[in-house]
Formats: C-alpha cells, structure tokens, sequence
C-alpha cells in the first residue's frame, strides 16, 4: 500500500538521459535522434524528463529528476 502511494506522487514516469553529442553531432543512416524518442514517449501520453543542454546540466537538479521518476532510460553512445 504505502509503494503504491509512492508511485502515484511521482512526477515524471520517464527521465531520459542522452549525451549532448548524440543531437549535435547527429547522422541518420548510423544512429537514432533522442530528441525523436522522446517525442515518441510523449506522443503516448507520458511525462519526460530530459534535458536540452546534457552537457550542462547540474547534477543536483538530475539527481531531483531520477528521485522523482518512475523509469529512467540512458542512452550510450560512442
């Protein structure tokens, strides 16, 4: 019971979390556009977490993200 109640308060159902150089230095024919897939996970009614600048971001405000989500997904890259 006291699980369920936790899950419920979450914010995010999803934080997802990619490298700044997987969008900048993007190629079709070799990889996927995170950006793309989190448009998709939003287009199924989800909620998301993600950052525009990964690069910059301050890990206490990511560390709040995670404690706040119910599924994080990373996204490993070359």
């Amino acid at each position: 019971r006291d699980l369920k109640t936790i899950k419920q308060k979450l914010k995010y159902d999803v934080l997802f979390w990619f490298c700044h150089s997987d969008v900048t230095n993007f190629d079709l024919t070799k990889s996927i556009n995170p950006l793309e897939v989190i448009k998709d996970i939003q287009k199924e009614n989800y909620s998301v977490w993600y950052s525009n600048n990964p690069k910059d971001e301050k890990m206490d405000q990511v560390t709040l993200a995670i404690k706040q989500s119910r599924l994080i997904i990373l996204c490993i890259s070359d």
